[in-house]
């Protein structure tokens, strides 16, 4: 099968510091990978890489990211514009900030319709109702503002902006950090099942391996910008070969546990 997004050798600085490290990661159409890491091991910096959203400070000295054979790096503006949202979609990891405060979350979803593709005002608006359906919002959601609704219910806002435009691979920061569990669930269960409705690619990017195994066809472990471990979920699960891997994966809670803090390593 072949990918669909493809990194190859992806190194990145700021501020005279390598945060990417000859990054190798592959995408199969249809199939979830999860990023897996503590905070600061570069997950959310490949995805700004992927969209080419890297902050001005950066600089991406070798590598490549190949969507459909095509690296984006060479891209001109028209195809990254037409290639963000339509092509690729993220939601972040917060969304409360993600969200413009001072507009209506329907004209927030509608606006970027309206920014990808050509049709009328009706079609838009029964755009709108659909995607709140299909993140199972009410239509009268849509006069809210983002700091009328809760945190799940900003998140399904969020993925509902994301898949708006029918993209092939979807990307996910950390989308249930800051939910509660049974929230998580909710919006885990929703994802999977439009996943699985749609047929899209998602990359999940995470620090939590209990989520990874209820989610995840493969699995990239980073590490200090590194991709230290990956491949099949089973795999990794069953036989995981860095230590780092193993760690993360102790980590997982099980019930009657005294709970350990990650061992700290070079």
């Amino acid at each position: 099968m072949e990918n669909i997004l493809k990194i190859k050798d992806l190194t990145v600085t700021i501020g005279g510091k390598e945060v990417l490290s000859d990054v190798d990661l592959t995408l199969l159409p249809g199939k979830i990978s999860a990023i897996v890491g503590e905070s600061g091991s570069g997950k959310t910096m490949m995805s700004l890489a992927i969209l080419d959203l890297l902050p001005d400070v950066a600089a991406r000295i070798s590598g490549e990211i190949l969507f459909r054979g095509k690296n984006i790096f060479d891209m001109d503006n028209k195809e990254k514009q037409n290639m963000r949202g339509n092509s690729i979609s993220m939601v972040f990891q917060e969304p409360f900030t993600a969200l413009n405060p001072v507009m209506r979350v329907g004209e927030q979803i509608t606006e970027t319709i309206a920014a990808h593709k050509i049709i009328s005002e009706e079609k838009i608006q029964g755009c709108l109702k659909g995607l709140l359906k299909m993140v199972k919002l009410s239509e009268d959601i849509a006069s809210c503002y983002p700091h009328e609704l809760s945190g799940g219910m900003r998140q399904r806002i969020m993925l509902a902006i994301a898949l708006s435009c029918d993209p092939e691979i979807l990307i996910l920061d950390e989308p249930t950090t800051a939910l509660d569990v049974s929230v998580q669930k909710e919006i885990l269960d929703l994802v999977m099942g439009i996943q699985k409705e749609r047929c899209f690619s998602i990359l999940f990017i995470t620090h939590d391996f209990s989520i990874v195994n209820m989610v995840a066809d493969e699995v990239h472990v980073m590490k200090n910008g590194r991709v230290i471990e990956k491949g099949a979920k089973e795999i990794i699960f069953k036989s995981p070969e860095n230590e780092y891997t193993r760690h993360l994966i102790d980590c997982i809670p099980k019930l009657g546990d005294e709970r350990e803090r990650l061992p700290e390593s070079e």
